[in-house]
């Protein structure tokens, strides 16, 4: 019996102390699912912050990748500005250089319209190329198959001096021509240069055509082959004679051509009279007309059958291509 009540007693202590037990543990898997909640929500929000930072990273390497970018870019600029001020610096200083060596008669800064006539006028003769050349004739498309493919300046070396160029107005406008007279000193002669201007809405031109007295035949050679065919000549007229080889009914005209002659009592022979009349002899402004000429063979004062150079016609007074 007292074994009885000991066993009781102990399995009812042992049974209190389970039930107190899983108690216990119940409060503790309580607890720690509660833990465990807590942590899975703290992981989610560490997640939630370690995407926003992973995000901002980006955006940040995004901003650095642009800023590298654009230093790049910056530092291109800024070279290619370096490489550009020292090319205008070694220009600055080749212009100097060459300001320096340049006669002081030659015009760079123009003022009036006489400064810019003579400073193109002097460019104009100082051309080291044909393609230069070609920036400066009037209408080039034209006169691009009449200027040698080997260009080549004249041996002849004189000062294009403003003071030497006799210019003949002013107030040009746009399609204006106007014949520029120099004369100029070389050695102990006096060489004439003329200079055909049009006025464009690019600037002054040369008519190249007009400047060289430019023909389709070279006259000497209309006359070595005694051709018979009207031709136009560009002729300078240097002196009106009276003649008396074609029984004093013709005038001797004297030139860059040689000698032509003109009947006295035609409308022709009596213009190229006066024209010549009216010659500033003093500036060497001798009047250039282009004319029509015809070889003929006429009986001379001597009862000679020769050939003559007859001037039929003026065509215009004037050189200029059109």
């Amino acid at each position: 019996m007292k074994h009885s009540v000991i066993f009781m007693t102990m399995l009812f202590l042992a049974v209190a102390g389970f039930a107190q037990s899983k108690k216990e543990l119940h409060e503790m898997i309580v607890q720690k699912d509660a833990k465990i909640q807590e942590l899975e929500k703290t992981i989610v929000e560490l997640s939630d912050k370690n995407s926003q930072l992973e995000s901002n990273i980006n955006i940040l390497r995004d901003k650095n990748l642009k800023l590298e970018n654009e230093l790049i870019k910056e530092k291109e600029t800024s070279e290619s500005q370096l490489a550009t001020i020292k090319q205008l610096q070694k220009e600055l200083a080749e212009a100097k250089e060459k300001a320096a060596k340049q006669p002081d008669y030659i015009i760079t800064n123009p003022v009036t319209e006489e400064d810019s006539i003579v400073q193109f006028i002097q460019r104009y003769a100082n051309a080291k190329s044909r393609e230069e050349l070609l920036t400066m004739v009037y209408k080039p498309e034209v006169c691009n198959k009449y200027i040698p493919e080997k260009f080549t300046k004249s041996d002849l070396k004189y000062e294009i001096k403003k003071e030497n160029l006799k210019i003949p107005g002013s107030n040009y406008k746009v399609g204006d021509k106007f014949r520029v007279i120099g004369l100029f000193a070389w050695g102990k002669m006096n060489i004439l240069q003329d200079f055909y201007i049009v006025k464009t809405s690019e600037g002054y031109k040369c008519d190249w055509i007009a400047n060289k007295g430019y023909n389709e035949i070279k006259m000497s050679d209309y006359l070595n082959k005694k051709m018979t065919q009207p031709t136009t000549f560009r002729i300078t007229i240097t002196s009106v004679d009276d003649d008396d080889l074609l029984g004093n009914s013709y005038y001797t005209v004297s030139g860059n051509a040689g000698v032509l002659y003109v009947q006295k009592n035609s409308a022709t022979g009596k213009r190229m009279k006066q024209l010549y009349k009216e010659t500033d002899k003093d500036s060497g402004a001798y009047p250039q007309i282009m004319v029509e000429i015809k070889g003929t063979y006429k009986t001379d004062s001597y009862g000679d059958y020769d050939y003559y150079p007859i001037v039929n016609r003026i065509v215009k007074e004037d050189w200029f291509s059109e």
